[in-house]
């Protein structure tokens, strides 16, 4: 009897993600190191780069895009999930690295099924002989998101600078890796006056330029640079030509659609209602509410029977498993009746606590009559 041959467990793949402009001089070394371990690489160019920073990546990288951003970069962030293959995305800026100790920790780090993205501490390096970081209150640690699962449905990038990405799921924090962020070193005190300015006009924080102004008396401490290492493949350099113009979304798509209720119409003043509503999620993915973003609930406005407001902000009901784009979700509800006798409307509609009402982004509300006696 011929026994079947148990196939090896496939590994996880690693996509290495850039988004860049202007960077011929330092993408080259960037490129060098992550082609050590990365599956696949990713660069996008900004069309309006007048140096050689598409040449370099063609030689260096797997895939090649071009995109035009609106004046603001958070459009640009989505843009690698339409040309990463692999099953986890490595975010790095042009002007960054990572610890050597990843190369290790990727299988332990790609291989757990639980997070759906881990943060790494970020240290700015101020000096490279002998290399030094920041290590002071503000730079350190500095916790970004950069490693995340390829599912576009999980990652928001709101509209404003200085504003890490939302990665709906489970998050990990992972001390034994760091991010080398060499700004300090690549940026000329005309160029980081022209970024200062830019950020201002965008909104920033003033409080965010102290990242880029710290003072000589901040801490420093040691820390070690990656070492060479031969390249895991030979990249295959394939550019897209087309130009991809983005422009700025303020919001995820949020919508939703009441399917079905089940609640008494004629209640007892002060009454205790229970109620069964199902919905249907008509744009983005819902993610269980676990207290990070999104903060996803039912609920619902009390208004008179000429359409006024009577109460605003009332009671909330989780989402409290994944709903994908079309499929449903019944919320059991139990809230209070109205302590005042009179005909009133439920008009339901979903929000995201701290950000919006699906109303606000041109969805439909749903309204119910109730009699409360």
């Amino acid at each position: 009897m011929w026994l079947r041959r148990r196939s090896k467990p496939k590994h996880p793949r690693l996509t290495v993600s850039i988004q860049t402009k202007n960077s011929e001089s330092r993408l080259g070394r960037l490129l060098e190191e992550v082609g050590s371990f990365a599956d696949e690489i990713v660069v996008g160019v900004d069309a309006d780069s007048d140096d050689r920073t598409l040449e370099v990546a063609a030689a260096n990288a797997d895939i090649i895009y071009k995109f035009r951003h609106p004046g603001i970069f958070s459009p640009v962030r989505f843009l690698r999930f339409d040309y990463a293959t692999g099953d986890w995305i490595l975010s790095l800026d042009d002007d960054e690295s990572i610890d050597e100790s990843f190369d290790e920790l990727i299988p332990e780090l790609l291989s757990d099924p639980r997070p759906t993205h881990y943060l790494f501490p970020r240290k700015y390096i101020v000096n490279l002989q002998p290399c030094e970081y920041l290590y002071d209150s503000v730079w350190n640690p500095n916790w970004t998101k950069r490693l995340f699962r390829n599912d576009r449905r999980l990652f928001w990038k709101p509209p404003r600078v200085h504003t890490d990405s939302y990665i709906q799921g489970l998050g990990y924090h992972e001390e034994r890796v760091s991010i080398l962020h060499f700004e300090s070193l690549h940026c000329s005190p005309d160029r980081r006056q022209e970024k200062m300015d830019f950020y201002r006009r965008a909104g920033a924080n003033e409080q965010d330029e102290v990242y880029y102004h710290p003072p000589t008396d901040a801490n420093r401490r040691l820390t070690v640079l990656r070492n060479p290492k031969p390249p895991l493949k030979k990249r295959s350099g394939l550019v897209h030509s087309e130009i991809r113009e983005l422009k700025v979304a303020p919001h995820p798509d949020w919508r939703f659609e009441l399917l079905n209720e089940n609640l008494p119409t004629r209640i007892e003043m002060n009454g205790t209602i229970k109620a069964e509503i199902e919905v249907k999620n008509l744009g983005h993915y819902w993610s269980p509410c676990l207290g990070s973003w999104p903060r996803l609930s039912l609920s619902y406005h009390l208004l008179d029977m000429q359409g006024s407001m009577v109460s605003y902000d009332n009671p909330r009901f989780a989402v409290l498993r994944p709903v994908d784009t079309g499929k449903s979700l019944t919320f059991l509800c139990t809230f209070v009746a109205p302590g005042d006798a009179g005909n009133y409307q439920l008009e339901w509609d979903m929000v995201n606590d701290g950000e919006c009402w699906f109303a606000d982004l041109g969805g439909a509300t749903y309204r119910t009559s109730i009699e409360v006696f």
